[in-house]
Parts: structure tokens; sequence; C-alpha cells
């Protein structure tokens, strides 16, 4: 899968928040701005079968960065890192790349305001491997919150044309803005299609 996210600034083919593999191979980390010249060129996110890709230079690079982990994670160990990138990529077989195009989400900032809680949640699932603990049922949660409320409607729809999500996500937003006022009905999965399985099945390989 590739995601194009126009023009921006890049050091040694990077953004400063891109993901590549350490010297050390120990883990991913934040590229910086250490390497390589500033230039404004176009960004692309690319999702590879292989854990890391390896660039003309020898950079091992992951398809994550910030708008994923958040701000405040740092580096990530590589052995949790290959448990991230093998549910993503089930993830994205299951459904199609549209996950990594930019026009998917309402914004990019909305976006940031849920992928961190999912990523620390798929985490802690996949540890687990029990789709029926309560680590996935956060999960799925968060999976929930991330669709509902930074997806585009027509990007929602087709989420929900290939998973079941937690309906509950839209219950607590809801409650959060007005306790006073009823949550409405989550909308319904995409007319004519059949809903497979949970994320947290797919992310499991159950």
């Amino acid at each position: 899968a590739k995601g194009y996210f126009g023009e921006g600034a890049v050091y040694g083919n990077y953004t400063e928040n891109h993901y590549i593999v350490t010297p050390d191979g120990n883990g991913v980390a934040m590229h910086g701005k250490d390497v390589g010249l500033e230039v404004t060129t176009h960004k692309y996110a690319v999702l590879t079968s292989c854990p890391a890709g390896t660039d003309e230079s020898g950079t091992h690079f992951t398809p994550l960065d910030t708008d994923f982990f958040g701000e405040d994670v740092g580096a990530v160990s590589w052995s949790d890192y290959v448990l991230i990138h093998k549910a993503i990529l089930s993830l994205v077989r299951a459904s199609g790349g549209f996950w990594f195009n930019p026009s998917t989400y309402s914004s990019m900032s909305t976006v940031k305001e849920y992928t961190p809680a999912f990523y620390t949640t798929l985490l802690q699932c996949i540890k687990t491997r029990d789709a029926q603990s309560a680590a996935c049922s956060d999960f799925e949660v968060a999976a929930s919150m991330l669709v509902e409320f930074s997806l585009t409607d027509e990007a929602r729809a087709l989420a929900k044309s290939y998973f079941s999500f937690d309906q509950v996500a839209t219950t607590q937003e809801e409650g959060a803005k007005a306790e006073d006022e009823a949550a409405p009905e989550a909308p319904a999965a995409a007319t004519g299609t059949s809903v497979s399985a949970s994320v947290s099945n797919v992310v499991l390989g159950v």
C-alpha cells in the first residue's frame, strides 16, 4: 500500500517524525533532522510485506510516523514493531490500502486524536492472543472511535463493509459531549455488503 501526503520538508529522504529502523536494529525510532539536507519534496507512506523496506542509501524504513504512534512514544522495540506491522498488514490485506490515503480522513489533525489509543490497545490486544480479552475489547473501542470520528462518511461506510466495530464508542463520545442527550444510533454497515470478522479477529489471525 502507498499513500501520497503532499509536499513537505524531508531530511535524507524522510520527514523528521517518520519512523526508521535504528542503527543497531533493535527497534524503530523517529528519523529526526540530523541526516541529510532539508529538501521540500513529495511525501509518501509505503507499506511493504516485510516489516521494513530499504531505500537506495541502505536506510530501513517503516510506513509509520508520529501520526500513528503519537508524539510522546519515542523509540519502539523491534519485537513490538514487528507485531504492529503484521497486524496492519493483515488489516490492509483484508480491506485494501485506503487506510494509507489521506482523503480517507476528515483531517490529519483529527486522526492524531485517535491513533495513539489505537496503537497502544492494538499492541496490548496482540500480546494477549485472545480476541475475548479485556485488552482486545479496549482495542475494539479504540478502532471504533477512529472509524466513527476521523474517517469521512464514504470511508467509514467502506471500513464497515469489511469489519464489524464495537459501537459502544459512539455512545461514549456522545455522552461526553452532552450527558442529557441520548446518543444516536451508529451508522449501519454499507448496504449490500457482508461484514466479516471483528478487527481483533483479523489482527490475531483468528
